[in-house]
């Protein structure tokens, strides 16, 4: 019977085929769940970075759950610029030039003007010139008043 052994051998190699197709499809399959996966990850950490309000993110990472992977090119078009460290410490800055205050160098917190150490941490907050005796701060390089330098 060598006409039933050579179709035989025909479906086995269709079989290893398909197999192989089989095998490449799952893989592909697998591939962009997990870069969809890895998309809305990136979304919800960099949603979180740069958003404050819970809502706002909470859209955004559905829309790029959802819309994926257009949601994901918009959310890159359409985020804030700034990260919100960037966006807190400008705040503190404002906040401290517009009501006289300093700020604490090691633990960021804002502190009256006439403080010389923290009030959260401790830390010196300023130094005296061994000039002229005036008040300076911890990372000034010279005086104020009388530009001696901060050694």
């Amino acid at each position: 019977m060598p006409v039933a052994d050579t179709l035989w051998q025909i479906l086995n190699i269709w079989s290893n085929i398909s197999s192989v197709g089989g095998n490449f499809v799952f893989f592909l399959i697998l591939w962009i769940v997990i870069i969809w996966i890895l998309g809305i990850i990136w979304v919800a950490k960099d949603a979180n970075a740069r958003i404050l309000n819970i809502f706002l993110q909470t859209v955004c990472i559905l829309l790029a759950t959802i819309l994926w992977p257009l949601g994901v090119i918009l959310y890159k078009i359409f985020r804030p610029v700034h990260y919100l460290s960037a966006y807190q410490i400008e705040k503190a800055l404002i906040a401290m030039i517009s009501a006289k205050r300093t700020i604490c160098l090691t633990c960021w917190t804002i502190n009256p003007l006439d403080h010389l150490f923290c009030h959260t941490c401790g830390k010196a907050i300023k130094d005296t010139c061994k000039e002229c005796n005036h008040s300076i701060r911890k990372d000034d390089d010279y005086c104020g008043h009388c530009w001696a330098p901060n050694v």
